[in-house]
């Protein structure tokens, strides 16, 4: 064959895995997915390298072509496995790719030792079709629920289409023979066009893969920013992130439910830190339950946590704050054998964009928290209605918690 036609294709995947090799040690936590890439590359490299430098009565030997071709499967077989692995989908083992990708050869060793070497470039362009069809449909739903759009749809079908190149390959050297469809250490213009497929697969499988990683870690840093670890709930950076005062224009008015853990400092103190982590978790939870389209739930920062309900009077935030109260007292956290019973106290505050900005109407809601307080716990207080409405103030009062 002539070497320039694959030249540059040896030195694309070799660069192809150094990068991914680079990767892995900035990104440590995904070596395993990486791992897979980098292989990928190295394989493929090294299965059209062996393919270059070896003569051509040396390679049609049934040995030599077996193994190469066994690095050419590996290559892909690493590529498929990196791509399942990517989607969180059932991958294989290190053991078990490189045997499966043996196990592929075995029927081209066979059939050049019978005779049968015309057989070998149609069994394995099959075999590569498969490989390619099957993992592009098996990621193909979690690929566009993930990374919705034409991109997604591009890729697909671009993999699709290098999938049945390769199956087209096998029925023409079926139905014309080896002078159409030469084997891959032939040189011809067949050739050719399959190294120029190699490359812009190639091209566009590395790439994608690299933005699509970048892409989920980007989502994974901004959830975090926005997200608290301990209760999977919005944090204060959240709250004034997506409640802009353009956000709450949409609504006539919102209502803000604070909610602060009645005596969490004698719970923290006296039962560890992992109870009272239990405890934020507990409430974390329960307020995920009353969160929908128009209804968010916010963790401020120690014990303290906000529930903003948009389009919501102050008259139902009342009823349900009253609610989420009894909840609350009624969720005890059991943990290392103690059932720990705990209550909180909650202020509601009602705001109109226009009139309270949100640091106003949340001001208004956390002294109407500490007025729970004062009123013994375990109960309900609102502050004073906005001027538009003359409601005259008044606090649900229960009995508090020893």
């Amino acid at each position: 064959m002539h070497p320039n036609q694959w030249l540059l294709l040896i030195v694309q995947f070799y660069l192809y895995g150094a990068g991914w090799l680079l990767v892995i040690l900035l990104i440590r936590h995904q070596r395993r997915l990486l791992w897979q890439y980098c292989l990928s590359a190295v394989c493929l490299a090294t299965g059209i390298l062996l393919c270059m430098l070896m003569p051509a009565d040396t390679l049609s030997q049934p040995l030599p072509y077996a193994l190469m071709s066994w690095w050419l499967l590996a290559g892909l077989a690493y590529a498929v496995n990196g791509t399942l692995l990517f989607m969180h989908l059932p991958g294989c083992s290190q053991r078990a790719l490189l045997l499966g990708s043996l196990a592929a050869t075995l029927p081209l060793l066979i059939l050049g030792y019978l005779g049968l070497s015309d057989w070998r470039l149609i069994v394995v362009s099959v075999e590569v079709a498969v490989l390619i069809l099957s993992a592009t449909w098996a990621t193909h739903s979690a690929m566009l629920r993930e990374f919705p759009g034409p991109g997604s749809w591009l890729f697909q079908l671009a993999a699709s289409l290098f999938g049945l190149f390769f199956m087209g390959r096998a029925v023409l050297r079926l139905w014309l023979g080896e002078s159409v469809i030469p084997e891959l250490y032939q040189p011809s213009d067949s050739n050719l066009l399959l190294a120029v497929a190699f490359m812009v697969m190639a091209a566009i499988f590395n790439l994608t893969s690299a933005v699509r990683i970048a892409a989920r870690m980007a989502r994974q840093l901004h959830k975090l920013s926005q997200h608290d670890p301990l209760t999977s709930l919005l944090n204060r950076r959240a709250l004034h992130t997506r409640l802009t005062e353009a956000h709450l224009l949409q609504f006539p008015c919102y209502s803000i439910i604070m909610i602060d853990i009645d005596h969490f400092k004698p719970i923290n103190d006296g039962y560890g830190h992992s109870i009272g982590d239990a405890v934020l978790a507990k409430v974390g939870r329960i307020l995920s339950q009353y969160t929908d389209e128009h209804c968010q739930a916010f963790r401020l920062g120690g014990e303290e946590f906000a529930l903003v309900l948009q389009g919501v009077s102050l008259e139902k935030a009342l009823v349900q704050a009253e609610i989420l109260r009894q909840h609350i007292a009624q969720s005890p956290v059991v943990q290392h054998n103690h059932v720990i019973c705990f209550t909180a106290s909650l202020g509601v505050a009602e705001g109109r964009t226009g009139l309270q900005t949100l640091e106003q109407v949340l001001n208004a809601a956390d002294r109407a928290m500490y007025q729970a307080k004062q009123l013994g716990r375990n109960c309900v207080s609102h502050a004073p209605c906005s001027a538009t409405r003359s409601i005259v103030g008044y606090a649900q009062a229960k009995p508090s918690t020893p």
